[in-house]
């Protein structure tokens, strides 16, 4: 009684639509996999379900007046991987525009304070306390090649600002460990996000099969 039947208008162009079957398939293809493999699928639940979780990821941020308020973080979808005792959480992003990042400044922000708002989830106090020292996994599943290369490009930028990495190593000796250390700092953000393709998603075992690109690297990888 509570599902809503009543048809939509201009159904099978409706964007919202689109981008629930382009997540449930995602979901079938990692039930498949796990199948195949010694890994569960513990949980899967969607973004209406967590936001009416009494307990959601939360960054803390000031507001145009000054003000420190509590800003949700919510993706597309949380998902746990189990394997005997150990467990895995991810956040899933899916993306299905098809447009270049550099075709839109307003969108290309919008993914950027997305990314940074991720870094800075794991940094806060929330999620040292929910989560403790597990790292934050971000995958995003987007349409196309070029579009994912150009969402590559974004999040490798985006880490470089939050770490203050300048674009050239110093010459100054004095600068040179300062350096280090946040290229160190970088590479290791570099693993927080994973990207793919709808279609290699679709084509290809999600789990066990290389074909996840992580910031910086031009190989890809299993996702375990």
């Amino acid at each position: 009684a509570s599902v809503d039947t009543e048809i939509w208008a201009d159904e099978e162009l409706n964007p919202k639509i689109k981008h629930i079957l382009a997540t449930t398939d995602i979901h079938i293809a990692f039930q498949k996999s796990c199948k195949n493999s010694d890994y569960f699928l513990a949980e899967w639940t969607d973004e209406s379900a967590l936001r009416n979780e009494p307990t959601k990821d939360t960054i803390t941020l000031p507001n145009w007046q000054g003000e420190e308020g509590i800003v949700p973080i919510i993706p597309d979808v949380r998902f746990v991987l189990s394997r005997e005792d150990k467990q895995a959480v991810y956040r899933l992003e899916v993306d299905r525009a098809s447009i270049d990042l550099e075709a839109s400044r307003e969108q290309k922000r919008s993914i950027a304070q997305k990314m940074k708002r991720y870094l800075q989830l794991e940094q806060g106090e929330f999620y040292q306390k929910e989560y403790g020292t597990r790292p934050l996994r971000v995958l995003w599943a987007v349409k196309g090649q070029r579009r994912m290369n150009n969402m590559l490009s974004v999040a490798g930028k985006v880490i470089k600002r939050f770490v203050g990495l300048p674009d050239e190593a110093p010459q100054e000796e004095n600068q040179k460990a300062e350096y280090e250390q946040k290229l160190a700092e970088c590479k290791r953000l570099n693993k927080r996000f994973l990207f793919t393709t709808l279609e290699q998603i679709n084509r290809h075992n999600p789990l066990t099969e290389p074909i996840w690109y992580e910031v910086g690297s031009r190989e890809p990888q299993p996702l375990v």
